[in-house]
């Protein structure tokens, strides 16, 4: 990778290369040259393997650099980063992982853990879960609202529906899966059911 801070000077260095052979070593040189970016620079541009979970790489350089498919492929223009302008070459293009492989699905499992872990709602519903299937009671007044947010039953949302002849009203558990749905007519001069 070549990081400059102009626009117009990351174009010129794409030209200058486009007129080199593409080579790692004519790619390093001119990293070595001009980029502005220290801990890359003396490695000639070279950047250590990253993938999608990669937090310390800017989105815009990783949507990019997943856009070369081919060794010594790169960008035909600047890509334009918080830090400036960045030039990418691919070096080594490993190819898509067989899911079959145990690495593999080790790693997909792991990074749905780490998503599931700070969504607070799909932790909720398991520790909800958890509670539920090993029959928690608390017996302390002090505590015994301690655990409500997971052991109380999931809201209802009401829907009315009106016609000219007739009413009904459906009762939706949208937290249940698949959500429960109870309909039933409401006759003239009964109160709709409030969730």
């Amino acid at each position: 990778m070549i990081l400059v801070k102009k626009q117009a000077k990351a174009e010129s260095i794409i030209k200058e290369f486009a007129a080199e052979d593409n080579t790692t070593a004519n790619f390093g040189k001119l990293a070595k040259q001009y980029s502005t970016d220290t801990s890359t620079k003396s490695k000639q541009g070279k950047l250590t393997a990253f993938d999608n979970t990669d937090t310390s790489l800017n989105s815009a350089y990783k949507k990019a650099a997943f856009k070369l498919t081919k060794n010594g492929s790169y960008t035909t223009t600047p890509v334009k980063t918080s830090y400036g302008y960045v030039i990418i070459r691919m070096i080594n293009n490993p190819g898509k992982g067989k899911f079959s492989s145990a690495s593999v699905q080790k790693k997909l499992k792991s990074q749905l853990y780490t998503t599931w872990e700070s969504n607070t709602t799909v932790m909720n519903k398991v520790i909800a879960k958890v509670l539920k299937k090993a029959n928690v009671t608390i017996k302390d007044d002090d505590l015994k609202n301690v655990l409500s947010t997971y052991l109380a039953p999931p809201p209802l949302l009401a829907v009315h529906q009106a016609t000219n002849s007739s009413s009904r009203i459906t009762l939706i558990n949208h937290q249940s899966a698949p959500p429960r749905i109870v309909t039933g007519p409401i006759r003239r001069g009964q109160t709709p059911l409030h969730a």
